[in-house]
């Protein structure tokens, strides 16, 4: 886990000094197939690589897990000035009626919240 995290760091890093700044526009989450699956996608007005740390503890959860999110265009490619993408992570194998936190990060924006897997 620890050499993923210095690749974050790195492509952080790398977002920096482009001076490329992306911004998280909107968030969902799903349930998925089952009830230990959650679907978490948002939308950003850049293609950079988006991650989602999640994890039982609030104080942790950074290193707990890291899911990278996919990526793909919602826009026409004619049309240069409204561009978003959206960015979806399947976190599974998730322990039913528990609560998670999670942080959403798209360099330099990011979201902490939690989400829980009641029905």
């Amino acid at each position: 886990m620890i050499v993923k995290h210095y690749i974050i760091n790195f492509l952080y890093f790398i977002h920096t000094l482009l001076s490329i700044e992306s911004k998280i526009l909107d968030l969902q989450i799903v349930k998925g197939n089952t009830t230990e699956t959650r679907i978490i996608s948002w939308t950003t007005n850049t293609s950079l690589y988006s991650f989602v740390y999640y994890g039982l503890d609030k104080d942790d959860y950074e290193y707990d897990n890291v899911i990278e999110g996919t990526i793909k265009p919602n826009y026409n490619y004619n049309d240069s000035k409204n561009k978003t993408f959206t960015h979806e992570s399947i976190l599974t194998n998730l322990y039913p009626n528990t609560c998670y936190w999670y942080k959403i990060f798209s360099p330099p924006d990011y979201i902490n919240n939690t989400f829980c897997t009641t029905d």
